[in-house]
């Protein structure tokens, strides 16, 4: 099908997409009136790809015009949409106009982004509150908090568990160390290992299992995305498999500071006996 090569906007033989964006007389127009920085010597008559390199390249080092440079990809949008709506609707827009139409829908782009961000930063913001915050398990399951204390020198590894009721009455508690342990994340899936095994023998059945190893809890929760992890993941699920139900979450600060105390004796005080207790600890509340 033979397509006609004449502007239907300017009359101009040899209509292009360099054309209709920078060359026609209406494009000229609409850059004029944007008051984006006009390149010296004007924009080249044939070349789209330069012409869009000086777009990019201006609107990148340019700080301090980036209010009005920041507008241009809508600007060709709506030039090119002007050229369509001509051939196709026989309507054609002023330059003002289709200026104006970018300018809105650039606004309209460019606050729903903030608000996105804001929202995400809202999110996240929440999302840490969160982790500070003991969250309190359904009425039917109970809540296993875990603490480490690790010796990256000494390859030693100190691990405690709390268990508490929906109420948060303390249950029962557990110490226990561990050796030749080579990193954190060795040691976060030890002691989370140890708890789940921990839970099966008190016959705990349905357990909401808290931790400060933001890694793990994430790999275990989406172990697609951690295939790294992907062996210590088939461990700790197999064992989770023999509760009636479980989950592991992400617990930080002052939320653990206790299971974390008890597990730092292992480590600091050298209280290297494993056991456990009802309650909480006689010396801690000393």
């Amino acid at each position: 099908m033979r397509c006609e090569s004449v502007c239907q906007t300017c009359g101009i033989d040899g209509e292009s997409i360099n054309h209709v964006l920078f060359s026609c007389i209406l494009a000229r127009q609409v850059w004029a009136i944007s008051q984006f920085p006009h390149p010296r010597g004007g924009f080249d008559e044939s070349s789209v790809y330069a012409n869009l390199d000086y777009l990019f390249r201006t609107w990148r080092n340019n700080d301090d015009m980036r209010s009005t440079t920041k507008i241009f990809p809508w600007i060709l949008w709506y030039l090119w949409k002007n050229r369509n709506s001509l051939l196709f609707e026989g309507m054609i827009y002023e330059g003002e106009q289709i200026y104006k139409k970018a300018v809105d829908e650039a606004n309209l782009w460019f606050s729903v982004q903030q608000e996105v961000q804001r929202v995400g930063r809202d999110d996240r913001r929440t999302k840490y509150r969160n982790f500070l915050t003991w969250t309190v398990p359904p009425r039917q399951f109970v809540k296993c908090n875990i603490g480490i204390k690790w010796s990256k020198r000494k390859r030693e590894l100190g691990a405690a568990w709390i268990l508490r009721n929906s109420d948060g009455s303390v249950l029962l508690h557990s110490r226990r160390s561990f050796v030749g342990v080579e990193s954190k994340d060795e040691a976060h899936f030890l002691s989370l290992a140890w708890a789940v095994e921990s839970m099966i023998s008190h016959k705990c059945r349905r357990v909401y299992f808290a931790l400060e190893g933001g890694v793990l809890v994430q790999a275990i929760n989406s172990p697609k995305a951690w295939p790294s992890f992907k062996y210590k993941v088939c461990e700790l699920r197999r064992l989770l498999g023999e509760l009636l139900d479980w989950r592991v979450m992400l617990e930080k600060g002052d939320v653990v500071r206790d299971a974390r105390q008890i597990a730092s004796s292992v480590v600091i005080g050298e209280r290297l006996q494993s056991y456990v207790a009802r309650g909480y600890p006689r010396w801690m509340a000393n």
